[in-house]
C-alpha cells in the first residue's frame, strides 16, 4: 500500500466513523464529498490493474486543484452560515412534517407525470422496434434507444418514483391511494429497469434517500449503510445482465488485473470506482486545446439543436486520451477541457459554494423544496468521482421537473376543514 492510499483510507475510516454520530447529519457537504474522493483516491494509487498507470505531477496538481477548490467553496458557505439561525436535523423533519399537503394534488400530479411517462415509453419501443434488454445486443442497444423529443419522455421515471416515495412518507393513511402508487412505482421501475440505463434509477434512490432522512426518522445510520450497500448492487447487477454473455473471468483480463482470478468478481466495482479518475490524470496531462465551454454547458446545446453541428464543425472527440473502454472522466474533466486550470479553480468552488448553501437553506428554512434542491446537490457530490451530470440535458429536464411539482404541491396546501375552523 502506498502512503497516498494509506492516508486516503485514514481520512476515509475517520469520516465515516462520524456518520455513526446520531447527533450529526449523515447527509452533511463536507462528509459525502471528503468520503467519497479519499475512498476513490485511496484505491486508485493501489494500482490493481495493468490500465492503470502512475500519475504525474502535473496531473497530481491538477487533482488537488479540483479537490481543494470544491471544498474552498464549502467553507465559505459555511463562514457565511456561522452566525445564522439553522435549525438541527429534527426540527427540520418536524417542520417538513406539519405542512398540510393537499394529498388529492399529490395524487393528481403523480397520476399525470406518470401517464405521460408511460406514453412515452411505449411511442419510443413503437418507433425503435424494441426493448434494449431483450436484443440481440443489449448493450450497444440501450445507447441508441430513444427519438429525438420523445426519448427526453423516458427520463420523468425517476420523477416518478421520487414522487411516490414523497407521498409515503408525507400523505398520512389514504392506504388505498398508496396500494395504486406501488403498482405505478413497480411498473416505471420495471420498464426503465428494461432500459438498461442505470443513471435515472440511480438519482432516484439517491434523492429518496437524503429526502426521507431530513423529513422522517425513518432513515437511520444502519439503514442507511444498507441502502448504500443495495444501491451499489443494483448498479452491478445492471450490468451483469449487459454483459450477460459474458462471464466475470472475461472483465477481469480485460482489465488486466493484478490480484488473484479467484477475487474477479471485484473487477467492475474496483475499475468502475478508479478508472474516471485515471482518465482525468491522463487527459489533463495530454490535453493541448480548450472547448471554452462546450461541454460544461453541454445542456444548452443539446437544449437548442445545436450540439452537433458544433460538435462536428470543430471536430471535438467526447473521449479523447482513453486508456480503455472506461469512458468517464471525473466531474472536473469538462472544466479542465472547457477552460484550463482557470475552469478547475473557479468552477469546483462555485459548484461547491452552491451545493453547501442548499445544505444550509434547507436548515435555514425547512420545506420540500430546499430538501428536494439538497438531495439532488447530494447525488452531484456522490458521483462526482464518475461524471459531470451538470451538463447533461436529461438530468436538467428531471430535476426541472421535480422541482416544479415541489413548487405546485408547497404552494397549494390543504385547506382546513369546516370543523377544523370551528375548533
Amino acid at each position: 500500500m502506498t502512503l497516498v492510499s494509506f492516508i486516503a483510507f485514514i481520512v476515509f475510516v475517520i469520516v465515516l466513523f462520524t456518520f455513526s454520530n446520531k447527533e450529526k447529519d449523515v447527509f452533511s457537504p463536507s462528509k459525502i464529498f471528503v468520503a467519497i474522493w479519499a475512498l476513490v483516491i485511496g484505491l486508485a494509487d493501489l494500482k490493481f490493474s495493468r490500465l492503470q498507470t502512475d500519475f504525474s505531477g502535473f496531473s497530481w496538481l491538477m487533482i488537488g486543484i479540483s479537490i481543494f477548490s470544491f471544498l474552498l467553496g464549502l467553507y465559505i458557505a459555511f463562514v457565511l452560515f456561522i452566525d445564522k439561525n439553522l435549525f438541527p436535523k429534527n426540527t427540520v423533519r418536524d417542520k417538513i412534517r406539519e405542512f398540510r399537503y393537499d394529498e388529492v394534488l399529490f395524487f393528481r400530479l403523480i397520476l399525470i407525470v406518470f401517464s405521460i411517462y408511460f406514453v412515452a415509453y411505449w411511442g419510443n419501443v413503437f418507433f425503435e422496434g424494441f426493448i434494449p434488454i431483450f436484443h440481440a445486443r443489449p448493450s450497444e442497444s440501450r445507447v441508441y434507444f430513444g427519438v429525438f423529443g420523445l426519448g427526453m419522455l423516458i427520463h420523468l421515471a425517476p420523477v416518478v418514483l421520487f414522487l411516490i416515495v414523497e407521498f409515503f412518507v408525507l400523505v398520512k393513511e389514504n392506504t388505498g391511494k398508496k396500494i395504486l402508487l406501488v403498482f405505478l412505482g413497480l411498473i416505471t421501475f420495471i420498464l426503465y429497469f428494461f432500459l438498461l440505463q442505470r443513471f435515472n434509477l440511480i438519482l432516484f434512490v439517491t434523492m429518496s434517500m437524503v429526502f426521507v432522512y431530513f423529513s422522517s426518522y425513518i432513515l437511520t445510520f444502519r439503514k442507511f449503510i444498507i441502502f448504500s450497500g443495495t444501491l451499489a448492487a443494483f448498479v452491478f447487477a445492471v450490468n451483469l445482465i449487459r454483459w450477460s454473455k459474458f462471464a466475470a473471468n472475461f472483465l477481469y483480463y480485460y482489465s488486466q488485473m493484478k490480484f488473484d482470478i479467484k477475487y474477479a468478481i471485484l473487477t467492475e466495482p474496483y475499475m468502475y470506482l478508479v478508472m474516471n479518475v485515471e482518465n482525468f490524470a491522463r487527459a489533463v496531462a495530454r490535453l493541448e486545446e480548450h472547448s471554452f465551454g462546450y461541454y460544461t454547458f453541454n445542456y444548452l446545446f443539446s437544449l437548442t439543436g445545436t450540439k452537433r453541428v458544433l460538435s462536428e464543425y470543430l471536430h471535438l472527440n467526447d473521449y479523447p486520451f482513453l486508456i480503455s473502454g472506461y469512458n468517464t472522466y471525473t466531474m472536473f474533466w469538462d472544466f479542465y477541457r472547457d477552460f484550463g486550470v482557470f475552469g478547475l479553480s473557479i468552477i469546483p468552488l462555485f459548484l461547491g459554494l452552491v451545493c453547501a448553501i442548499s445544505y444550509y437553506r434547507m436548515k435555514q428554512n425547512p420545506n420540500i423544496t430546499t430538501v428536494t434542491l439538497y438531495s439532488v446537490a447530494v447525488f452531484v457530490m456522490m458521483f462526482s468521482f464518475f461524471n459531470n451530470f451538470l451538463g447533461l440535458l436529461h438530468f436538467v429536464f428531471s430535476v426541472a421537473i421535480i422541482l416544479l411539482m415541489q413548487q405546485i404541491i408547497r404552494n397549494n396546501p390543504k385547506k382546513p376543514t369546516l370543523a377544523e375552523n370551528t375548533v
